[in-house]
């Protein structure tokens, strides 16, 4: 059984139960931080903090996901990368690019510009997630990430307020999309696969 179709039966089995769950999120605003100042592990306040979501709106997020990768022309096979920290949004994001038979490709949060745009380079990169923490970065690199690279179709920011005009914000295109995931892949046999670099 895909990995997917363990997320649909449990958001029908267990939709209202808690599915992720993260602890002490909040940060300071650190949008042109590298990552060698970044306040990894320190908590920012003394009180636990605490974010949650249900199976239900954990398949939700990721249908939408699903849907607004093929609607921008992602394909069974192309490559999608993700650069954020380990948050709630996170898992959606990689749940939804499976789902449309899409290889995720997972980037180091400590790659430094020139390794995310090798990285990118080497796995093809269709799409490119990031998190605001990497705004510097992604600035840095993104007119050469640009540059000779047709398959690279966009470059996608997980933040509300985006400066750039080929950078779009995922929140903006996720609430036009149909909540339930449509398409069906081609063929019955799903195959999804993960490229790590260490």
């Amino acid at each position: 059984m895909p990995v997917t179709d363990l997320l649909e039966r449990n958001h029908k089995l267990y939709g209202d139960e808690v599915a992720l769950v993260e602890l002490n999120p909040t940060m300071k605003d650190t949008r042109k931080t590298t990552w060698k100042e970044y306040d990894l592990v320190q908590q920012t306040s003394p009180m636990p903090y605490r974010r949650e979501i249900t199976w239900s709106i954990f398949d939700e997020k990721a249908n939408r996901v699903a849907n607004m990768l093929l609607s921008r022309g992602i394909q069974k096979g192309d490559r999608v990368a993700i650069l954020m920290f380990n948050c709630l949004e996170w898992l959606p994001i990689y749940f939804g690019i499976l789902k449309t038979g899409a290889i995720a490709v997972p980037f180091n949060f400590r790659f430094s510009a020139e390794e995310i745009q090798y990285c990118a380079d080497l796995a093809e990169v269709h799409i490119l997630f990031f998190g605001p923490e990497f705004i510097g970065r992604i600035e840095s690199i993104e007119e050469e990430l640009s540059k000779g690279r047709p398959s690279l179709r966009a470059i996608w920011s997980w933040w509300q307020t985006v400066p750039a005009s080929r950078r779009l914000s995922v929140w903006r295109m996720m609430t036009t999309l149909p909540s339930t995931f449509l398409p069906e892949p081609p063929d019955s046999q799903r195959r999804f696969y993960i490229i790590m670099r260490v």
